[in-house]
Parts: C-alpha cells; sequence; structure tokens
C-alpha cells in the first residue's frame, strides 16, 4: 500500500477517534445536565427563588420551577438528539473513508446510528407529549400516561446507556492496533 495513502487513512482515524471521544464527553454531560437541572430547579437551592416566584402561591412554587427544568430539558434533548443523529452518520462516513476494517468497530456505529434514529424519531416525540401531558396530572394514584411515560423514559436512558457502551467500543476498537498491510 501506498505510504500517502496510508498515511491519509491513519488521519481519518484519528478525527475519527477524536470524534468518538466528544460524542462520548456530550452523552454524559448531557446525563449530567437532565439530572442537575432538578437538582438546582429547586426553591431551596435558588437563592432569590422567593422574591421572583412571589406571585406564585408558595405551594405552587416548586411545581412551577419543576416545570421550567423539564421544558428545558426537553429542549436541550431535541437539539443534542438531533446533533448526534449528525455526528453518528459523520462516524460512520470517516470509518468507511478510513477503510479501516472490523466487525466490532463497524457494528458499534451501525448500532449507535439506529439507536439515534430510534431515539430522535421514536422516543423524543413520545417522550415530549407525554411529558407535557402528564406534567400537572396528580401522581396518586398513577394514572397509565403516567406508568407509560415513565417506562419509556427508563428505556430511553437504557438505550443511552448502551449508547455510550458502543462509543467506547468503537473508541477501543479504533485504537486496538492492527497490522497496517491490511
Amino acid at each position: 500500500m501506498n505510504t500517502a495513502k496510508l498515511g491519509e487513512r491513519k488521519v481519518v482515524t484519528s478525527v475519527l477517534i477524536w470524534l468518538l471521544g466528544g460524542w462520548i464527553f456530550a452523552t454524559a454531560f448531557m446525563m449530567w445536565v437532565a439530572i442537575g437541572n432538578f437538582h438546582v430547579m429547586k426553591p431551596g437551592y435558588l437563592p432569590k427563588a422567593a422574591e421572583v416566584y412571589k406571585a406564585i402561591p408558595e405551594a405552587d412554587r416548586a411545581l412551577a420551577i419543576k416545570y421550567g427544568a423539564n421544558e428545558l430539558n426537553r429542549y436541550f434533548f431535541s437539539y443534542y438528539n438531533g446533533i448526534q443523529l449528525g455526528i453518528s452518520i459523520l462516524c460512520c462516513g470517516l470509518l468507511a473513508a478510513s477503510r479501516r476494517p472490523g466487525k466490532i468497530v463497524w457494528g458499534s456505529l451501525i448500532l449507535c446510528l439506529g439507536l439515534c434514529l430510534t431515539l430522535e424519531f421514536y422516543f423524543l416525540p413520545i417522550i415530549v407529549d407525554l411529558g407535557r401531558e402528564i406534567e400537572f396530572m396528580p401522581r396518586d394514584p398513577m394514572p397509565p400516561e403516567a406508568k407509560r411515560f415513565f417506562m419509556l423514559h427508563g428505556i430511553n436512558n437504557l438505550l443511552e446507556i448502551f449508547k455510550g457502551v458502543l462509543l467506547f467500543t468503537a473508541t477501543i476498537g479504533l485504537l486496538w492496533p492492527q497490522n497496517p498491510e491490511k
């Protein structure tokens, strides 16, 4: 194989590894943001909540603030899912350009692409719609819509974790030394 082509492929593979690292970071960051929103958006945590929300009866403030956290998460995840779908397509294209063999890397990235499509076009719209529908519903007894929301949200979270494992797998597969003659 000509050394120029081999060098180009190594550069493409390096870019792919960096992109996967960024995607792993973004996935972890979004999990932190989603969890952090609910922690920070509590009346006791916000120093001026009583002053800012004084027009809202004290009993309703926590619900109003939680609503804001929910809407922030819906906003962030709508964009994040679209961005990660684009990243997954870009990663598959870079892997093809690198001409790097490897069923594990290819399988991991194709599964990530499939997960991104599923998260973006199936889970996100349903979770957003159900979340808004149950936002102000009483939870005792738990309405069927809320049960469905929490089930789908849990599955969504498990798929995100599985995607993270696949991203690590693909990255390790790319970092693993291979015979340059292939």
